[in-house]
């Protein structure tokens, strides 16, 4: 019985051949997924992108099942057109965007946090008719229509490495609202910090 326990708690190797991408070589899959087909192309296919990424990185060679499985991942479809993630993938983006990974593999350390900060606008909608709720054997009913109570924008805070969260709800969102959030995150987070900021384009 000890023995089994020691086996569930403390899983040994899987025998097979290594990731074929790594961590960042995977977010640059995405990345390019995500952005422009090459010209006189209507969208990316798993070959297009087997291609791009054996010129974007050092393998000599990346099969479209390692592509499809990657994207498999983070559920993308790029043969849908659903919507656009990213308009351009260039060198200035990618740099970015190791910048970026970079700052999240870190070790975590209190004096050097990294928190993600992102706002969000959201329509407020109110019901026209109260909710019939839920019974055995029946769900909640609610009616389609809805009544429109105007917008709110959300200022959002988030730090990567402990679960810690900060939300704060705005009319609007001017740069003297987001001068108030960072003088909100300085204030909450008192002990002495190094700022660091990184951004995507």
């Amino acid at each position: 019985m000890e023995d089994n326990l020691d086996l569930a708690l403390n899983e040994e190797a899987r025998p097979g051949a290594a990731r074929k991408l790594s961590g960042k070589e995977t977010a640059l899959l995405v990345a390019t997924a995500c952005s422009n087909p090459p010209e006189g192309r209507k969208r990316w296919t798993l070959d297009l992108l087997a291609g791009a990424m054996a010129r974007l990185t050092d393998h000599d060679a990346v099969s479209r099942e390692t592509v499809r499985r990657r994207l498999a991942e983070d559920d993308l479809k790029p043969w849908r057109r659903d919507m656009w993630c990213i308009p351009h993938v260039d060198g200035a983006y990618v740099a970015r965007m190791e910048d970026v990974l970079d700052l999240y593999a870190e070790t975590a350390d209190p004096a050097r946090p990294v928190v993600c900060f992102d706002e969000s606008p959201t329509q407020l909608i109110g019901e026209v008719r109260q909710p019939i709720p839920a019974e055995p054997g029946q769900p909640e009913r609610y009616d389609c229509e809805y009544r429109r109570n105007g917008t709110a924008n959300l200022f959002v805070f988030l730090d990567a490495h402990r679960s810690w969260r900060h939300v704060k709800v705005t009319g609007q969102r001017t740069a003297k609202d987001f001068a108030a959030c960072m003088r909100d995150l300085v204030d909450t987070l008192t002990d002495p910090l190094i700022f660091r900021r990184r951004r995507l384009p």
